[in-house]
């Protein structure tokens, strides 16, 4: 048994394409059947400068001539809406139509069929892969600058966060504020000296009995240190009362002595010596 049966074949275009089936007199006057979107639109525009029909009082009307009119049914269109009333008549492009013999006996009988279809020529293909890749690559690059720009944002508007609570916790309690601070900083401090290497824990016990040891820049900065903490009052009148000179002997002294007590609480000299052992460091 045979059957004779039609097939269609709906094309996947892209971009879509419309035809003006709808319209055949439309059709002619705009010189075009079937094609894209963009390419219809193009072809009206094309009519109208042709024509003339730019309203010269009204530059954003279309002023439709007689065969125009019979098509639109009006005599003017706003330009704002010419797509829409294209729209009125276009269609999608018909599917190709086979015509084929269906057997049901007998052995297959294949069958060929020529088919013109449009499609872009490789080159333009190319071009446009190119240029989609150029695209692609500005727009990376233009990602990239927006994100650094963003996190440099984030980081100063954090900074102007930590200022302005730092601020406004100052001006709501200024005492408790500074408290906070101070005790902070004295931890913070803490923690420096706990961890930093100390000048007298480097010192050796052969170190301490050498009177070089004691003639160094920092001992004269260690015994002032020292007395501004433990002897406010004695420091205040030797700075009344002494010179340079004597205060830099003074503090030699007070480290000549505090050596020779050193060594002997450790047992390195005996007490009989030790104002001999200090005479030495000086």
């Amino acid at each position: 048994k045979e059957c004779a049966i039609n097939i269609g074949l709906h094309l996947a275009h892209s971009p879509t394409r419309y035809s003006l089936k709808k319209s055949p007199a439309l059709a002619k006057l705009l010189k075009w059947e079937r094609g894209t979107w963009s390419s219809l639109l193009l072809a009206f525009w094309a009519y109208v400068r042709e024509q003339g029909l730019q309203d010269e009082a009204n530059a954003v009307m279309v002023k439709l001539d007689e065969p125009l009119q019979k098509v639109f049914e009006d005599a003017r269109i706003p330009m704002t809406q010419v797509g829409e009333r294209l729209l009125e008549f276009v269609s999608e492009v018909d599917p190709v139509r086979l015509d084929y013999t269906l057997c049901l006996s007998g052995e297959a009988k294949p069958a060929v069929f020529e088919v013109a279809v449009e499609a872009e020529a490789p080159i333009v293909s190319s071009m446009r892969a190119f240029l989609d890749l150029g695209q692609q690559r500005g727009e990376r690059e233009e990602c990239e600058r927006l994100d650094a720009e963003m996190s440099s944002l984030v980081r100063e508007i954090e900074d102007r966060r930590h200022r302005r609570d730092f601020m406004k916790s100052f001006a709501d309690q200024p005492i408790s504020f500074l408290h906070d601070i101070t005790t902070a900083m004295s931890l913070d401090l803490s923690t420096i000296r706990s961890t930093a290497p100390s000048q007298f824990a480097a010192l050796s016990s052969e170190e301490v009995l050498r009177a070089q040891t004691w003639q160094q820049p920092w001992t004269e900065e260690a015994v002032l240190q020292y007395l501004a903490m433990h002897g406010h009052a004695v420091n205040l009148h030797m700075e009344d009362v002494l010179t340079e000179e004597d205060a830099i002997l003074f503090a030699q002294s007070a480290i000549a002595a505090a050596g020779a007590s050193q060594a002997v609480h450790n047992g390195e000299i005996p007490a009989a010596q030790e104002a001999q052992y200090r005479a030495s460091l000086l």
